[in-house]
């Protein structure tokens, strides 16, 4: 008997400054204003949550 299994799981990406992305694994972002930002990544399935922030600094150019 051959089993097979299927992975359901949730992405999100918030970048701190109002936008989010969802469902990609890897993702890009151009943010419009310098400053300071906290980007937070979340995945989760049924049974479980992680969750991963950094803060990024956006100079004037």
């Amino acid at each position: 008997m051959k089993m097979c299994m299927s992975l359901s799981f949730a992405l999100q990406w918030d970048f701190g400054d109002g936008t989010s992305a969802t469902n990609q694994v890897t993702t890009t972002h151009l943010y419009s204003t310098p400053g300071s930002y906290q980007v937070t990544f979340t995945t989760r399935n049924a049974t479980l949550e992680a969750t991963a922030s950094v803060t990024v600094t956006i100079e004037a150019p």
